[in-house]
């Protein structure tokens, strides 16, 4: 192939790339808009690549322009033509593509002459070579089909033969086999399946749905919707009874998803073992153990029987209260973990035995999972068969604990009591007659801040001295047994503590005074709350002061827009009052916002909540702001995943929250920047993000900025956040804000996801 000519070296060249590279961006859109506009079959390529390609399309175009260079232009049209052919896009819209683009190109320079040729010799050469690539293209993917066609048909032979022995085997084996694929038809059936279980001869039933080749009492079709569907590495097993010829029959039917074949199709294989005798000798030994069974739990006596390994093969039910604990947590337990004293203990109860053949009320422990010792008297005996080979052994128990109980009970509840106290956040504190302290639990350590150590036996006024007790002398007489008193306790932080005390005397059985107790309590947190009640009270009249003063004066700021709006009209630029009616106008405009966001702030809210896709939220509120964006200079990307679930929302509601997040990113870029509108499904939210690359905000300012009137801007009204966030929670969503001073803000609103009920685009 001739190669192209290189443009010469002028300074009409230079100003050529200029041209371009200025013009790229606006090209690039106008060129996808021709592509999608005229030919069909790109609509199958993703926005995104088709940038992509157009972007590196002109690269290359710039490449060979500045210093010649052919390569990279080529290595792209190869590239890009086996793309498009594994896409199923023929060279005939290959071309037109390229076309269009060069349209574009020559109807911006059509009275440049220089720029038209140039245009014109660089794309008619490199439409040959991108014909040339596409053939290479095509040719290169059908020698590497026939490569993977060669490769699947010797892999389809040597499974053909895999699966003719392995038919073959599970032919033979005694048990009955159905593969069932996801249209519930039967793909595959072993000869080893009762035929009593079938409606139709084996031959018959590959292809039929399972309901017409399977008895009905056979089917578990309630199982089949999560067997096919998320649940694939689940198993199930039944036992199913079925009446066959007159006689009821067991199977035991265990059911496996399964995935088979390149396309991954979910199958169910089922599995059915005739278990009828089996089942009949389990019943008839059930039948006899019931009855050895409710002859033991009549007894009152706890009985167990082990083993030769010394394992629990039986407990009756005084056995299982006596333990607290059931029949499946005993059975298979040693005898070393029952008895208390493990090894040792049990050895002596063994070697008893062994000794006398029986062993007659001796005292021990029993002891149980999470449990204490259980004082027992124990009268055991070996078990032999009827060969009089030793088996096992046999032992009674009968429990002597209620005494030690009683007095285990005592100490238990004093331990607990001090347990209680100790584990408390309050302060307890407890004083002998001489103000000294006896007790100290780890709240007081925390308000006061010495440890249990250092405060026993010292005077309390050490620790809570009385220039911070608040209006009541703590340790003077008083008539009252119980006094309350409030007192600020400075901490090492510089923090002050609020606490509310009760101080109690404690007589003795005399009447003489016996010391006190002091109960402190830290009310720090519960008093900030108080003063933020009162505040937010506080608010919520100024709010309803400010709807009812904005909504008189709405409809007078209507009349003076008017006619502000009319005197403007009618002022001329050269008249020394039109400026003055200009701002009169703006201040008047100005007013009018407030009031709105006064009366959206105030109003109550009215939902009329639907599932509404997260792409046509953001495409309906972006035209609201397309000319701030324009006079800012300010450009926008979107990133909206078509596979993103609805949102359960207000689409008017969520309108003004997306409006008001993307008015401040707009006016927090004075001088032009980007503003993202982007979105993921974070669990069972969807949340949508709203980036700038302004400023950024302080970190004291974070903590305010959805305060109602809070504001950093010269204009404005210091709601639009407040408004936000109170829409948010009407919808149970909520907003999150993450900012470094210098690198912009983003701010981040979640709505509940329609899982279900409507799809995203």
């Amino acid at each position: 192939m001739e190669p192209l000519k290189r443009p010469r070296p002028e300074e009409d060249r230079r100003h050529f790339l200029d041209w371009v590279r200025g013009n790229t961006g606006k090209w690039m859109r106008a060129w996808i808009r021709l592509i999608y506009k005229h030919i069909p079959s790109y609509g199958i390529v993703p926005r995104r690549e088709l940038e992509q390609h157009i972007a590196r399309h002109f690269e290359c175009l710039l490449a060979y322009w500045e210093d010649g260079s052919e390569d990279p232009l080529s290595d792209f049209y190869l590239e890009l033509s086996k793309k498009r052919i594994r896409q199923e896009i023929g060279i005939s819209d290959v071309v037109q593509a390229v076309i269009l683009g060069r349209s574009l190109l020559l109807q911006s320079a059509e009275r440049i002459i220089p720029y038209v040729r140039l245009i014109l010799g660089t794309f008619d050469k490199y439409l040959v070579r991108l014909i040339s690539s596409y053939e290479r293209a095509a040719e290169e993917t059908a020698l590497e089909a026939e490569i993977r066609l060669a490769e699947t048909e010797r892999i389809s032979r040597h499974f053909q033969a895999e699966w003719g022995l392995l038919d073959q085997i599970l032919s033979e084996i005694e048990a009955g086999i159905v593969l069932i694929n996801s249209r519930m038809r039967v793909a595959w059936i072993n000869k080893g399946m009762p035929r009593d279980l079938l409606l139709a001869p084996h031959e018959e039933v590959i292809g039929k749905p399972c309901r017409e080749i399977l008895v009905p009492e056979i089917l578990s079709c309630e199982n089949c919707p999560r067997m096919h569907g998320e649940q694939l590495d689940s198993t199930l097993q039944h036992i199913k009874e079925v009446t066959l010829r007159g006689k009821v029959r067991d199977f035991l039917k265990i059911t496996r998803p399964i995935v088979i074949g390149r396309d991954r199709e979910a199958h169910v294989l089922d599995i059915y073992l005739d278990i009828t005798v089996q089942q009949e000798a389990q019943r008839a030994l059930a039948r006899t153990q019931e009855l050895v069974q409710n002859i033991l739990n009549s007894s009152v006596s706890a009985i167990f029987s082990f083993d030769l390994e010394g394992r629990v093969t039986l407990v009756n039910q005084a056995a299982q209260r006596l333990l607290g604990a059931g029949e499946g947590d005993l059975l298979g337990i040693c005898m070393e973990d029952l008895v208390f004293g493990g090894k040792d203990e049990t050895g002596r109860i063994r070697e008893t035995l062994l000794a006398r053949e029986y062993l007659l009320d001796d005292e021990i422990f029993l002891v149980a999972e999470r449990a204490h010792p259980i004082p027992v008297r124990m009268s055991a005996s070996l078990l032999r068969d009827e060969k009089g080979e030793l088996i096992g052994t046999m032992c009674f128990c009968q429990d002597i604990s209620t005494e030690r109980a009683l007095r285990r009970e005592v100490v238990q509840r004093e331990k607990r009591l001090l347990a209680i106290l100790q584990g408390s956040l309050d302060g307890l504190v407890v004083l002998d007659p001489d103000h000294r302290v006896v007790l100290w639990n780890r709240g007081a350590s925390l308000l006061l801040g010495a440890e249990e150590g250092e405060v026993i036996g010292r005077p309390i006024q050490d620790f809570l001295r009385p220039e911070w007790i608040q209006d009541v002398p703590l340790l003077e007489p008083s008539d009252r047994s119980t006094v309350h008193f409030e007192a600020r306790i400075p901490q090492a932080s510089g923090r002050i503590l609020n606490v509310l005390g009760t101080r109690t005397d404690m007589p003795t059985s005399g009447g003489d005074p016996g010391g006190a107790s002091l109960v402190l309590k830290d009310v720090t947190e519960l008093k900030r709350l108080e003063k933020e009640l009162v505040q937010a009270e506080h608010l919520a009249d100024l709010g309803r002061l400010s709807a009812s003063v904005a909504h008189e004066i709405k409809n007078p700021i209507a009349g003076l827009l008017g006619a502000m709006a009319i005197i403007s009209e009618e002022l001329g630029p050269d008249d020394p009052r039109h400026e003055i009616a200009r701002e009169a106008h703006a201040q008047v405009k100005r007013l009018d916002s407030l009031v709105k966001d006064l009366l959206a702030y105030a109003k109550p809210f009215n939902l009329k909540a639907e599932a509404v896709p997260v792409a046509l939220l953001v495409e309906a509120t972006i035209p609201m702001v397309r000319d701030a964006l324009g006079e800012s200079h300010i450009k926008l990307a979107t990133d909206i995943p078509p596979d993103l679930p609805a949102v359960v929302a207000d689409p008017q509601q969520i309108h003004q929250v997306l409006f008001n997040l993307m008015q401040n990113g707009i006016q927090a870029m004075e001088s032009g920047g980007l503003l993202t509108i982007s979105a993921e499904q974070s669990e069972d939210h969807v949340a949508i993000h709203i980036s700038d690359t302004g400023p950024g905000i302080s970190e004291a300012d974070l903590a305010r900025i959805f305060q109602p009137f809070f504001t950093t801007k010269h204009i404005g009204t210091g709601l639009g956040l407040s408004i936000v966030r109170r829409i948010l929670n009407a919808h149970h969503g909520r907003c999150e804000v993450s900012s470094r001073q210098g690198e912009g803000s983003t701010f981040s609103i979640f709505l509940p996801a329609a899982i279900g009920e409507c799809d995203g685009e």
